[in-house]
C-alpha cells in the first residue's frame, strides 16, 4: 500500500534532541526555524521496518555519550507510539465510515423495497374494484 524509506537521516543536538527533519510538518519549514546558528549537530540514521514502524536510531559519530544514545532511542520510541496511535485513529475512522456506508446502503435498499410495495398495492386495489364492477354488469 505505502512505500516507506527504511532508513532516514536526521540531526540531533549535543544533548540528543532530534530535529525530525524528515517529518512532513518540518520538511516544509525553513531550516532557520529548526537549526540555530553556530550550533553543533550529530548526524543520525533512523531505521524503519517495511510497514513504516520506527525501529532504532544510530549516531554516525563514533564516540557519543551513552546518555545521548538513550535520549535518541526514547524519542524514536515515542515517535513510534504516536505513529501507532494515529494509525489506530485512521483505522477507527475508516471502520466507522464503512459502517455508515453499509447502513446507508441498507436504508436505501429498504426504501426501494417499500416504494415497490406501495406502488403495487393501489394497482391491485384498482383491479379488484374494476373486476367487481365487471362481474356485476
Amino acid at each position: 500500500m505505502y512505500s516507506f524509506l527504511e532508513e532516514l537521516i536526521d540531526l540531533c543536538d549535543e544533548r540528543g534532541v532530534l530535529k525530525f527533519l524528515f517529518l512532513p510538518q518540518n520538511s516544509q519549514e525553513s531550516s532557520r526555524g529548526l537549526l540555530k546558528a553556530k550550533e553543533s549537530f550529530i548526524v543520525c540514521t533512523i531505521k524503519r521496518t517495511s510497514d513504516g514502524a520506527y525501529n532504532s536510531v544510530t549516531s554516525l559519530l563514533s564516540s557519543v555519550d551513552p546518555a545521548v544514545l538513550e535520549t535518541l532511542q526514547t524519542q524514536i520510541d515515542n515517535l513510534e507510539k504516536t505513529r501507532l496511535k494515529q494509525l489506530h485513529i485512521v483505522e477507527s475512522r475508516m471502520a466507522t465510515s464503512e459502517e455508515i456506508n453499509a447502513q446507508a446502503l441498507s436504508t436505501k435498499t429498504t426504501k426501494k423495497r417499500k416504494k415497490v410495495t406501495h406502488a403495487n398495492a393501489p394497482d391491485e386495489e384498482v383491479q379488484r374494484h374494476t373486476g367487481d364492477r365487471k362481474s356485476r354488469n
